[in-house]
């Protein structure tokens, strides 16, 4: 007992502070772990004075991998399983994902719904002029809204009261769709979803594969080439492509992903150089352009 005392005593002390977020943030160390290892100082603890401690979960938000328009009363998801490796070599998993991927057919969980900060611009009546192109950029799990954007935006499409043409080429109503992630052959998340839009014509899409080349043999061809780069990468090569939908056909930018990974920022740069090499701006002016897109809700980051 004294000596499980004498090391909260240390944790909670001024020059424990250090020690205390190695053993506990750092490791990742749960509720029931700690009182494991403090079992003498846990003995006479209440399970009601234990729940009361303990802090409490927050949610995990994860954006809808599907449109409502298709399936109505059903919401896909888009979930990573997340594992790291603390500093003393303990492997963790996390809680949500871990949970969700261990749930079973009929299995019920707890969730709500609630409005993202990804909307796209309202789609045309018969009457009106068709709605402005869309610039997608989703590394990884990030493609998840995307993938619900697409479906929408193309089933309205079809629909008889509208007018709008997806999959006019360099058209006022395209879809251009960057995808990243690491390995081609191991994550690339609704590949042949994203192969058939790009050949059928109806989307621009561009994988981004950074550790293997883009697709292999044919599908390469429509998936922007078959080098190895990342997404802020293909914004530039694309860079034509992209000034035209979002300054000649007025069109809006959308970026979901991580914002541990730098990929919020790069991609906001990649966008200044566009500006710059094919606009004709300076680098000042650039970055004017992107600010004013981003308080007209034309360029919008979700970053988790």
């Amino acid at each position: 007992l004294e000596r499980e005392l004498d090391t909260l005593r240390h944790f909670l002390s001024r020059e424990g502070v250090s020690a205390r977020r190695e053993y506990g943030s750092d490791e990742g160390r749960t509720c029931v772990e700690v009182l494991e290892e403090f079992k003498a100082c846990a003995r006479n603890l209440s399970l009601d004075r234990a729940v009361a401690c303990a802090p409490r979960l927050r949610p995990r938000l994860f954006s809808a991998a599907s449109a409502p328009d298709l399936a109505s009363g059903r919401v896909e998801l888009c979930v990573a399983i997340h594992t790291w490796g603390t500093p003393f070599g303990r492997k963790r998993t996390g809680l949500c994902s871990r949970y969700i991927s261990h749930a079973t057919i009929g299995s019920k969980v707890l969730c709500w719904r609630e409005c993202g900060d990804l909307v796209l611009p309202e789609m045309n009546s018969a009457s009106s002029p068709p709605p402005p192109p869309v610039v997608l950029v989703g590394p990884g799990t990030g493609v998840a809204p995307f993938r619900a954007m697409v479906q929408s935006r193309l089933a309205r499409a079809a629909s008889p009261s509208s007018d709008m043409v997806a999959s006019a080429p360099g058209g006022s109503s395209r879809c251009v769709v960057f995808l990243g992630n690491r390995h081609v052959t191991k994550d690339f998340l609704y590949g042949d979803e994203w192969i058939a839009l790009a050949r059928s014509g109806r989307a621009d899409v561009h994988a981004c594969f950074s550790r293997s080349p883009c697709a292999p043999g044919e599908a390469s061809a429509f998936l922007g080439g078959s080098i190895a780069r990342r997404c802020n990468t293909a914004l530039r090569d694309q860079g034509a492509l992209v000034w035209d939908a979002l300054s000649t056909h007025l069109g809006s930018c959308f970026v979901c992903g991580s914002a541990s990974t730098g990929m919020t920022r790069d991609v906001g740069e990649a966008l200044v150089r566009v500006a710059m090499e094919h606009g004709g701006m300076s680098d000042e002016e650039a970055r004017k352009w992107l600010r004013t897109l981003e308080l007209a809700r034309r360029f919008v980051v979700e970053a988790y």
